[in-house]
């Protein structure tokens, strides 16, 4: 019975063992193909962080000739307002001081629209760059994202010497059950040949014993025989 459980409990530990080998030499080819996704993703990272620099650029380029254009019609306007001032004295009245207001009227309806466009390419140019702050930011997360992963495989590829260390001491210890589990089945053996042998003297004993009991019995009655006759 012992011996049974114990040769369960070896065939347990070589299954465990087995499976563990198979899970060991699985992970190396896992963990290189992990590491060459890793490095193709960060490359197509890096590719789309590009678009999204070169965007972040043009934004602020887009907002700096907003501001420029803003800045010229102020002085346009005022440049208007003033040679208009400075006509107006050596003019006569009339239609020539009507015509003059009428134009006064015209560039300063075209300066406001124009000071009104470039305050809205302003407006464009900051929301360009909000967006492409946000893209940034977004893009800069799951570059840490996948740093992390990586960082966690190369962790895990660090792991694999003690591993395979631990892969050596289950091995030891497979074969010092072994030799266990054969000293234990030569025990058992000479302790079988051990009762065999006893069983075998005891029958000797027996068959020796039963013929000189006969004998002694055969002798009683030739005895009792003789006896027997004497007296008659």
């Amino acid at each position: 019975m012992v011996v049974s459980n114990l040769l369960l409990l070896i065939f347990d530990y070589y299954t465990a063992a087995a499976e563990e080998e198979e899970k060991l030499a699985a992970e190396p080819a896992a963990a290189a193909e992990e590491e060459e996704l890793a490095a193709e993703q960060a490359a197509a990272a890096e590719e789309e962080e590009r678009p999204v620099a070169e965007k972040a650029a043009a934004a602020g380029e887009e907002e700096s000739q907003a501001a420029e254009t803003a800045a010229a019609a102020e002085e346009e306007e005022l440049t208007d307002e003033n040679a208009v001032a400075e006509q107006a004295p050596a003019e006569n009245e009339g239609s020539v001081e009507e015509e003059g207001l009428v134009a006064k009227e015209e560039e300063v309806v075209i300066a406001e629209e124009e000071e009104k466009q470039a305050t809205e390419q302003v407006a464009a140019a900051e929301e360009e760059e909000r967006l492409a702050a946000e893209q940034l930011a977004a893009e800069e997360e799951r570059l840490a994202a996948e740093k992390a992963t990586a960082e966690g495989e190369e962790r895990m590829a660090a792991q694999q010497p003690a591993l395979a260390e631990e892969e050596k001491g289950l091995a030891a210890e497979q074969a010092a059950v072994a030799e266990e589990e054969e000293r234990l089945a030569a025990e058992q053996a000479a302790a079988e040949e051990e009762e065999r042998l006893a069983a075998e003297q005891v029958t000797a004993e027996e068959e020796e014993r039963l013929p000189v009991e006969q004998a002694a019995a055969a002798e009683e009655e030739r005895l009792a025989a003789e006896q027997a006759a004497a007296r008659s």
